[in-house]
């Protein structure tokens, strides 16, 4: 989408112009103005990709709007158009920096190559804008990591302040950002940061991946802004502010020449990301943790799992789904204490637990085709972002086994119970999740176990149900098909009739009378 202002001071001439735009270049948003002066207000207020100018226009020409133009340093493609008779005028446009002109009347071909000329130049422009802005990210991101040669450095010099102190932030961007945020949600939060940085000091930001998406920033702050530290507070809460909530960020220490650390401030401001997973907090901050007494955490972890472990498995064999819940929720107490381990670790352990659970009902596992579903949990608990989805995904796949172990016990007469509660609240809104929560069954195992007694998924099984039904009162009672649709759950009559066709092969109302005996 290209912004294009065309400005003439005669209308029939700017129509003109816009009906040969809109047979070639019909995805241009079109301006208008009528002279230079308004064309000047309006660049000023939108962000205009190309001017169409005629040169001879009362109070301001286009060679003055040129002129404006230039002096406002504005990126706009200036095209001149000109009569014969103004040839010497188009010339000096070209010498004063339009970017090409155009003869009267405008031929369309013409036009067209002046346009694809000047799209190729803005998309050139953008592009050397990018390689330039991913040459920087790639400099600063060798600088972070220790790896910038010294010719790398001498590029770096008088970009990065030498002498100032500062702190180093890195935010973590998640997978599902551009989906709940938009597309723009990575530029626009590191916008967001550099228009809360200015009044704090320097703020060099840049696009790292590193495994995975994220931006780093490396704040230095004005030594005459009263203590380092308050002003390091201060630029952290204004960070802070900016973010969304599905993002995460860790910050280093605040050191004294932060160019010079810059290595040291990364791995901190990674180490205090890392740990926000054992927070609620969007913001987490290094600290210096005593080596020795993290050690010591991690050497009692194994026990605990093994310990839990054992708990685990009984519950899941012997006891309730009630007890399964709080057999993990103990766990996971007692895993809050030891908020000082690495959290990869602490899922390594998770997942070796999970897999000798899983190994322990292996021959029922085997016999319902390995229930892929458990994959998927496995997935959860490594992508886990904190602490409490970890929890989440451990409990599901518990209950999950559960579920699986005590199938022939309860599975068949779940399902005959829930068949016939279906049957009794078939108009109602009826879900497959509503079902599995009243029964004691996981969503994912209840809709696999559905599906194999009844040969259909829980929505094909009630559709047809529904359908069952409204041909049985269209033949027994004298109803409207919209009273029908709503007695078997569709309160939109237009969708029902569509639905009833698809399935049925023919109207409700046809229906009716191809059946209906006096």
């Amino acid at each position: 989408m290209y912004n294009v202002l065309i400005v003439d001071d005669e209308s029939a001439h700017r129509k003109g112009i816009i009906q040969l735009l809109n047979r070639i270049k019909p995805h241009y948003r079109l301006l208008e103005a009528r002279d230079g002066s308004s064309a000047g207000q309006m660049l000023a207020a939108a962000d205009i990709d190309i001017v169409l100018t005629d040169i001879r226009m009362p109070n301001m020409d286009g060679l003055e709007l040129l002129q404006e133009i230039n002096k406002a340093n504005r990126e706009a493609k200036v095209i001149m158009i000109t009569g014969h008779a103004q040839f010497e005028y188009a010339k000096r446009a070209l010498s004063d920096g339009a970017f090409d002109f155009l003869m009267k009347p405008i031929d369309i071909k013409e036009l067209n190559a002046a346009l694809d000329k000047a799209e190729n130049s803005i998309l050139t422009k953008n592009a050397q804008q990018l390689t330039q802005g991913l040459g920087m990210d790639m400099l600063l991101g060798k600088l972070v990591k220790g790896k910038l040669d010294e010719q790398e450095g001498r590029q770096l010099a008088g970009m990065v302040p030498d002498a100032l102190p500062g702190f180093l932030f890195v935010i973590k961007i998640p997978p599902s950002a551009a989906q709940i945020l938009g597309p723009d949600c990575f530029a626009a939060t590191r916008s967001a940061i550099g228009k809360a940085m200015k009044p704090v000091g320097p703020c060099l930001q840049f696009q790292l991946l590193d495994g995975e998406v994220s931006l780093v920033g490396m704040v230095f702050l004005d030594r005459g802004q009263g203590t380092v530290q308050g002003a390091a507070r201060e630029a952290i809460n204004r960070i802070v502010r900016e973010l969304p909530s599905i993002f995460k960020m860790g910050v280093s220490e605040c050191f004294d020449r932060l160019s010079a650390s810059s290595a040291q401030a990364y791995a901190q401001a990674r180490d205090a990301l890392l740990m926000t997973f054992y927070s609620h907090a969007i913001c987490g901050e290094f600290k210096d943790q005593n080596r020795n007494d993290q050690n010591r955490n991690d050497i009692h972890l194994p026990k605990l799992f093994n310990d839990h472990e054992a708990f685990l498995a009984n519950a899941i064999k012997y006891e309730s789904r009630e007890r399964v819940a709080e057999t993990v929720s103990g766990l996971f107490g007692k895993l809050g204490a030891h908020d000082t381990t690495n959290p990869n670790r602490m899922k390594e352990l998770m997942l070796l637990t999970a897999l000798r659970l899983t190994d322990g009902l292996q021959s029922k596992i085997a016999a319902r085709d390995s229930h892929p579903e458990i994959a998927g949990f496995n997935a959860r608990i490594t992508e886990a972002p904190s602490l409490q989805a970890l929890q989440a995904a451990v409990e599901g796949l518990c209950l999950m086994l559960y579920d699986i172990s005590h199938s022939n016990d309860s599975s068949e007469e779940a399902i005959t119970l829930a068949l016939n509660y279906i049957d009794e609240h078939f108009a109602e809104e009826v879900s497959l999740s509503q079902l599995a929560e009243r029964f004691y069954f996981t969503s994912s195992y209840f809709s696999l176990y559905f599906k194999k007694k009844t040969g259909q998924n829980f929505n094909q099984y009630l559709t047809a149900l529904r359908l069952e039904r409204a041909c049985k009162y269209l033949l027994e009672t004298a109803d409207k098909v919209g009273d029908i649709s709503l007695k078997v759950g569709y309160t939109d009559s237009a969708y029902f009739g569509k639905l009833f066709k698809k399935r049925i092969g023919c109207s409700p109302e046809e229906y009716r009378r191809r059946n209906y005996k006096i």
